[in-house]
């Protein structure tokens, strides 16, 4: 998130480094018998630390630099009105990082009053795994989010008709 794939830029963030537990060459037998089994079986096991990793580090605190990088460009007025609704809602920490995922496996979690798609975008980020609809009002606040890049794939933005 720091720095994505494709970007030239780094954003503000935090960048964590854990170092797991030394496998001794003599037990590489356990996870294959080839170079390339042992590849990948080391590939798979790295794959679920780092989504083990992602769910325990990965909170509303964590993409408050991120989520500001993604306004930064949009003028100085948003830029500046996602700073204070961040700072005023402690990252929307209490209706984000408390969310009953299981709730919403099969069924969207639906922002009605969306505005310019904050509490959306971060609890896309924070909760990959369920579906986020953005409802904007506004026509121009809906085009600002539908443009967001990268946007996360489980965010969908949806243009409320009077």
């Amino acid at each position: 998130h720091v720095m994505p794939k494709g970007s030239g830029l780094a954003a503000r963030g935090r960048i964590d480094v854990e170092i797991g537990k030394r496998v001794a060459s003599r037990q590489l037998h356990q996870y294959g018998d080839t170079h390339q089994a042992i590849a990948s079986a080391f590939g798979m096991m790295y794959k679920k630390y780092f989504t083990e990793m992602c769910r325990r580090i990965e909170d509303s605190h964590y993409f408050h630099n991120y989520v500001i990088s993604k306004y930064i460009y949009k003028g100085y007025g948003v830029e500046r009105e996602t700073r204070r609704l961040l700072d005023e809602n402690d990252d929307y920490s209490e209706i984000v990082d408390n969310v009953d995922v299981t709730k919403y496996m099969d069924s969207p979690y639906v922002i009605e009053e969306a505005g310019r798609g904050q509490l959306a975008l971060l609890m896309s980020l924070v909760h990959p795994n369920i579906r986020v609809i953005a409802c904007c009002s506004d026509p121009d606040d809906a085009v600002l989010l539908s443009s967001m890049q990268p946007k996360p794939n489980n965010l969908q933005v949806e243009l409320k008709t009077t």
